[in-house]
């Protein structure tokens, strides 16, 4: 779950440190991505893995239709309360929209290409599990090399450590913007798909992957993508561990109790920036 957990948080760590405004409807973007894997699988019998393009360009035109609708305009606020209402809000609608259309009830995709286990010696590693942590750090390893190794990936950079200082360089930081929200919609999007093989889908289930990416970008750092990556790990790897010692139900409570020790001794995080 470590590679998924950071997939998802560099998401939003990317939009925290692009736009400075918190998204807490960021997790119900891969309740919507799940949503959209689940209703290919069930009319159309596409595989999960397969509807991953679609479920990333119904997750980067929300994300697009978020920033040109209420984004773009709560940011001329001198606010920040309605700049985190707005998204906060979003995340009820999208959540009730979602159980008013589908029911609160559990769903769940049946994959048999990822069914099982891999053995190895004594280790038993689940196919969906190991599927998902190698498509997650394969769509990471995607985005870590568009930001950082193409002329729109620098100029990204630029937006997000100055924005004036990009403006005064003719960066078109409304483009920014979107390419922000675009490469959110393809984390949340492709890391939805991926989890529609394992994971439980139902409406409310955005909200984990929102608690848990706070915990993953205070961990990682505020704005930093590479934070993102080892503190998505860190955060799985905890919470492997509690689920074994203290039974899955309490797995969650070393992962808070971390992310509370974090923020007290070092709120900036592992990578952030002074």
């Amino acid at each position: 779950m470590g590679a998924l957990y950071a997939l998802v948080a560099s998401g939003l760590s990317l939009i925290q440190g692009l736009m400075n405004i918190i998204n807490f409807c960021h997790g119900d973007l891969v309740t919507i991505s799940m949503y959209t894997s689940f209703l290919l699988w069930s009319v159309f019998k596409m595989d999960p893995l397969v509807s991953i393009p679609v479920c990333i360009i119904v997750s980067t035109l929300v994300g697009i239709a978020t920033h040109k609708l209420i984004i773009s305009q709560v940011l001329r606020s001198p606010s920040s309360f309605g700049q985190m209402f707005s998204t906060y809000g979003l995340g009820i609608l999208i959540a009730s929209t979602l159980q008013f259309v589908f029911t609160p009830n559990y769903r769940s995709v049946l994959n048999p290409f990822v069914e099982g286990s891999i053995s190895i010696g004594a280790i038993n590693i689940s196919k969906p599990l190991l599927f998902g942590a190698v498509g997650a750090l394969l769509a990471y390893g995607l985005c870590y090399w568009f930001i950082r190794r193409t002329p729109e990936g620098q100029a990204l950079q630029a937006t997000e450590q100055d924005i004036d200082a990009a403006k005064m360089m003719g960066i078109d930081t409304e483009k920014m913007f979107l390419l922000g929200w675009t490469i959110s919609g393809f984390c949340v999007g492709t890391a939805g798909a991926l989890l529609t093989n394992f994971y439980y889908i139902h409406p409310y289930v955005g909200e984990t992957f929102s608690n848990i990416s706070f915990v993953v970008v205070t961990l990682g750092g505020y704005g930093s993508f590479e934070g993102s990556l080892i503190a998505g790990l860190i955060v799985g790897v905890v919470e492997t561990i509690s689920g074994y010692v203290i039974g899955p139900q309490y797995k969650l409570i070393p992962v808070y109790l971390t992310y509370l020790i974090v923020l007290m001794f070092r709120p900036r995080g592992l990578m952030g920036r002074r």
